[in-house]
């Protein structure tokens, strides 16, 4: 799931609604969560110009006079919401990824100016992080940076920045690595902040951390200090390289697996009805595969990076996983007859094909009379 933060500064702005629904559209994003909206109560007209014609559901905090605000939505299609949490800085909404099963909790962050109330928002926040179960992801405007080089310009206090780096450790968050401009925010020309962040609280590859954690403790060196980190990094990097190509291996293997599963079946499928366990073994088959897919897109995004420089435009590699896999992503996999969901492949190719012919069925009881004299 694409996720897009931005803090607006004034959600009515001119030309803002139609910045932020091509951004989402350009970037295939199924949540936004936008910052100081200063907007109370939004009509349903003023939130679809931001999403678009396409079905969405939405949360609001509302500003406080012109003050604050948040909003976040998100395609009810690539995640189900299950419940949500309001308060004036942040707004958390917890749900279900569909393709993948996943319970998930996104938080839509805009921290206070002021010190004593942005170390309150912490605390709530790992408290929210402490009785929700599930992953988490948490984005918006922190107004806090982690090092002095986040700063130019401007006042950096350290005790402020060991209280955020503390609640990222105890809330067990990882940063995203964003791209872009170094700095997410300027004021009066000269002071310079990142201020704006994305945390997740997994990693994707299952067994990863748990890795490099055994094999650190298996390195050992006899020198000094700086020499020693920079042998052990290089030493990392040798082991997960060969992990990673292992796991790719695997993962690969697998991928072929579910596929000739799901094509047999499918053809089962077409000379009887399938049994209950077969379709539980494709269904199966069909989430493995989802999530082969998503594992391989994250890679050609992050190999797209490191080529985009020598190859520009010409780098199509990427857009034709993309593409492969939003085919993927939109094959019929079942469809809902009455209260039953269906997802054998017979029933799904009548139901179907009557869909569209009453379409073309005329209701009128009565045809007219031509008579040629």
């Amino acid at each position: 799931m694409n996720c897009l933060s931005l803090n607006v500064r004034g959600a009515r702005g001119v030309g803002k609604a139609g910045w932020v629904k091509g951004l989402r559209s350009s970037y295939g994003v199924d949540f936004i969560a936008l910052q100081e909206t200063k907007i109370a109560d939004p009509t349903g007209w003023f939130l679809s110009q931001f999403w678009g014609i396409s079905r969405y559901e939405a949360a609001v905090v509302n500003s406080e006079g012109n003050a604050g605000g948040l909003i976040c939505w998100w395609d009810p299609l690539s995640f189900r919401m299950t419940d949500v949490i309001k308060t004036r800085h942040c707004l958390v909404v917890s749900g279900t990824l569909i393709h993948h099963d996943l319970i998930v909790n996104i938080a839509n962050i805009h921290a206070p100016n002021d010190a004593v109330r942005r170390r309150e928002l912490w605390v709530r926040l790992l408290q929210f992080r402490q009785q929700l179960s599930g992953c988490w992801v948490m984005l918006g405007d922190f107004n806090e940076v982690r090092t002095s080089d986040e700063r130019m310009n401007s006042e950096f206090i350290p005790q402020y920045a060991a209280t955020f780096n503390d609640f990222i450790r105890e809330a067990e968050l990882f940063e995203y690595n964003m791209g872009g401009h170094r700095f997410t925010y300027m004021g009066a020309g000269e002071k310079l902040s990142k201020l704006d962040r994305f945390f997740n609280s997994w990693l994707e590859f299952p067994g990863f951390a748990n890795y490099v954690k055994f094999i650190c403790d298996k390195f050992v060196f006899n020198g000094p200090a700086d020499l020693a980190l920079a042998a052990k990094l290089k030493w990392l990097k040798g082991r997960i390289r060969l992990w990673i190509a292992a796991e790719r291996a695997k993962t690969d293997n697998r991928s072929t697996e579910c596929k000739k599963i799901i094509e047999s079946i499918d053809r089962t499928g077409e000379t009887r009805s399938l049994s209950p366990n077969e379709i539980d073994v494709r269904l199966a088959a069909k989430k493995d595969l989802l999530e082969f897919d998503r594992l391989k897109s994250l890679d050609a995004k992050q190999k797209s990076r490191t080529r985009w420089a020598f190859d520009g435009d010409e780098n199509s590699k990427f857009f034709h996983n993309v593409m492969r896999i939003n085919t993927a992503s939109n094959r019929i996999h079942g469809v809902k007859v009455g209260d039953v969901w269906e997802a054998d492949p017979i029933v799904i190719k009548e139901k179907a094909v009557e869909f569209f012919a009453s379409k073309f069925m005329n209701n009128t009881s009565h045809r007219p009379v031509f008579v040629c004299p």
